[in-house]
């Protein structure tokens, strides 16, 4: 058997590299695990993005083996993966450095470190997905327009930290996980953690919120500040619409845009979206 692997420190383009699956991982290893794998000289951490029996290596030399399985449970889903490979060619990025932003390295350092427990995800798939935009008829989307949303298995992204400690002090905390851009690396990897699990049965965040393995959510409800500038993940620049548009293609989760005023960016991107006002 063979895998396509991306390496988490080093790669040469927006494809995967090819690697040999032992006897020992054949039937441990899935898509969107976490490996050791040889990379030149030196060993590596990587994703395992697909599996198959016919290799597609196509370079000289011999296919190396896979060193170590380090969780049998995938960290990644199949959309996340999905999402890696366009971003890297649309922005013409090495893929590593998408999904070092998907996972980064203070994050992958923890599951190693902690054996944190990872649970298997039960939800079951949406036979037909929501995809609403609604556009408010006051210059800013306030806290009146975001209550109805506060229901379990729902993610609400707003466009900073100052909006998120307004929503802390005016929203009931009871079952609410806050995510903010100026947490510690260690809080992020824990929240991480926590999202993967679904502890929280509602999570408030800022933007970063759409690169964590959401999977177990069923609605993701995005604020867009209009008159703010164009947001990017830094320090590349990845329009966090962008991620939002590849999440309403491929996850399984109804997606809600509320606005005050949408930007041509917003409007080419969520064109297929039932717009309304309210």
């Amino acid at each position: 058997m063979y895998a396509d692997i991306i390496p988490l420190s080093n790669s040469f383009d927006t494809k995967a590299l090819t690697y040999s699956v032992g006897d020992i991982f054949d039937k441990k290893i899935s898509a969107g695990c976490l490996v050791t794998i040889p990379v030149g000289k030196k060993e590596d951490k990587g994703i395992v993005v697909a599996l198959g029996t016919d290799s597609s290596h196509t370079g000289g030399g011999q296919i190396r083996e896979i060193t170590a399985l380090e969780s049998q449970i995938p960290i990644i889903n199949d959309s996340q993966i999905k999402i890696c490979t366009l971003l890297s060619k649309k922005y013409c990025l090495p893929i590593h450095k998408v999904l070092q932003i998907f996972l980064p390295r203070p994050l992958v350092r923890r599951l190693e470190k902690y054996d944190f427990p990872l649970e298997q995800n039960n939800k079951k798939p949406k036979k037909n997905k929501k995809h609403l935009a609604s556009i408010t008829t006051q210059t800013i989307v306030q806290k009146k327009h975001i209550e109805p949303y506060l229901s379990p298995g729902t993610v609400i992204v707003v466009p900073d930290t100052l909006f998120l400690l307004q929503l802390q002090d005016k929203i009931d905390n009871e079952g609410v996980g806050f995510f903010s851009d100026d947490m510690t690396d260690t809080k992020k990897a824990q929240f991480w953690i926590d999202t993967y699990n679904k502890k929280y049965p509602i999570i408030i965040g800022t933007r970063r919120i759409l690169y964590y393995n959401l999977q177990r959510y069923s609605q993701i409800v995005y604020l867009e500040d209009a008159f703010g500038s164009t947001y990017y993940h830094y320090p590349i620049h990845i329009q966090y619409l962008d991620i939002l548009a590849y999440i309403s293609s491929f996850c399984d989760v109804d997606i809600t845009l509320l606005t005050s005023l949408p930007k041509l960016t917003t409007l080419s991107n969520f064109r297929h979206f039932t717009w309304n006002n309210i």
